[in-house]
């Protein structure tokens, strides 16, 4: 998974939540680092298939130990609460891919703060979703994607 964003200032906190995916390994992607280009244009990498530098836990400094990378995906593998990016961001691009665990639901929350008890308290989220198994995936105002 390569997650990047251009642009750096104040105000995003992204929040991430995903489980892995059983028998399915993923490989950092190809040319997962920024080219000349893509740095002269402001890109950050926040995931580059290897490193959880740029991430925590929501209101922590340092990522929960149910959080790790497996075969080149940022995964929870174990009890864990949402993870947030080190750095906040405003007037933004983000560009990922995510996978599932078969029938999972979880979600990817921005422009969150950490003045509440919980990140979808204070910001959207985008549904990330195994529409075919999970029943929320029957409808287009909360499958894969929906905010």
């Amino acid at each position: 998974m390569q997650i990047r964003l251009p642009l750096a200032n104040a105000a995003l906190v992204l929040a991430l939540a995903a489980v892995p995916l059983p028998g399915c390994a993923q490989q950092p992607l190809p040319g997962a680092g920024l080219s000349s280009a893509d740095r002269a244009a402001g890109w950050t990498i926040l995931f580059d298939g290897v490193s959880v530098a740029a991430w925590r836990g929501y209101k922590q400094s340092t990522l929960p130990v149910g959080w790790s990378v497996v075969d080149g995906a940022l995964t929870r593998t174990g009890p864990a609460g949402d993870i947030v990016t080190r750095s906040e961001y405003t007037n933004f691009e983000l560009t990922l891919e995510w996978k599932i665990s078969p029938g999972g639901n979880s979600g990817i929350m921005y422009r969150v703060t950490e003045d509440n008890e919980a990140p979808y308290e204070s910001g959207p989220e985008m549904q990330v979703l195994d529409d075919a198994r999970h029943p929320d995936g029957a409808s287009r105002l909360t499958s894969a994607g929906a905010c």
